[in-house]
């Protein structure tokens, strides 16, 4: 079995870094999106191609929908700080006239560690606004309630990446463990996992003026916010990974 992390092998094969002939005779490839199994069908991979969602032991669920009526509204971005995440499209957004004078009514916290190559641009960047912090990096693997019980302090995540190796991120499946609905760029699989509307909202890529309007209906509807934060903890339940790998792995085995 050969199980793909990412959602880069297509690009791989497309740019000829991989060869399609390195792929044959294998029981089954394992991918983490449909998406992902029609592009490498339409690419002649023959192996059979198998979907399994990304997953993680799932802890009790965090984060109340009553925080919803609190005055300031608080957005977490969780990941790599680097520009193909999308950090810089962030910052581009709160000068965006829907948010840029209405900084007393939410913040941005970051999370994660900073690529060096992008430190200089993302510090500058952060040090213009009062309502934005960098807040390290935190270890939701080795320490997930107190990870969590962090996470659920907020009411949406922000994830307008658009770094080409996205796959399934497992940074929407914490946000979801937290009742955070995702703001989430349409890049890869995210749409997969982040139904508009219900879980979060989806917006194009490298678009600050989308990213605005959508954070600023955290502010102006906090209601349809609460409903969505109900909505990811239905959600995350698909992605347990006891029930994730017994209903996908172990049949192949």
């Amino acid at each position: 079995l050969y199980v793909v992390v990412g959602g880069y092998l297509p690009t791989g094969i497309r740019e000829g870094r991989f060869k399609v002939a390195a792929y044959a005779g294998l029981k089954a490839i394992v991918l983490q999106g449909e998406g992902l199994r029609k592009e490498l069908s339409s690419l002649g991979i023959a192996s059979p191609l198998h979907v399994m969602p990304n997953s993680k032991p799932l802890p009790r669920l965090f984060g109340d929908a009553g925080r919803y009526a609190e005055p300031v509204v608080r957005f977490l971005f969780l990941g790599r700080i680097a520009e193909p995440k999308g950090t810089l499209t962030v910052f581009e957004a709160l000068r965006h006239p829907l948010l840029r004078d209405r900084a007393d009514r939410f913040s941005v916290d970051f999370y994660g560690r900073i690529e060096e190559v992008h430190r200089e641009r993302f510090l500058a960047e952060l040090g213009m606004y009062g309502n934005c912090a960098y807040k390290g990096y935190i270890d939701v693997t080795h320490d997930p309630d107190r990870s969590y019980a962090a996470f659920a302090g907020y009411h949406a995540m922000l994830f307008p990446t658009h770094w080409m190796g996205e796959g399934f991120p497992g940074v929407v499946i914490d946000a979801y463990v937290a009742g955070l609905p995702v703001i989430a760029s349409d890049w890869n699989m995210n749409r997969e996992v982040v139904e508009d509307g219900k879980t979060g909202r989806i917006i194009p890529p490298k678009d600050a003026a989308a990213l605005a309007a959508a954070m600023a209906t955290v502010l102006d509807d906090p209601e349809s916010w609460a409903r969505m934060s109900e909505d990811c903890h239905l959600a995350v339940r698909a992605y347990d990974a006891e029930e994730v790998l017994s209903g996908h792995l172990e049949p192949l085995l």
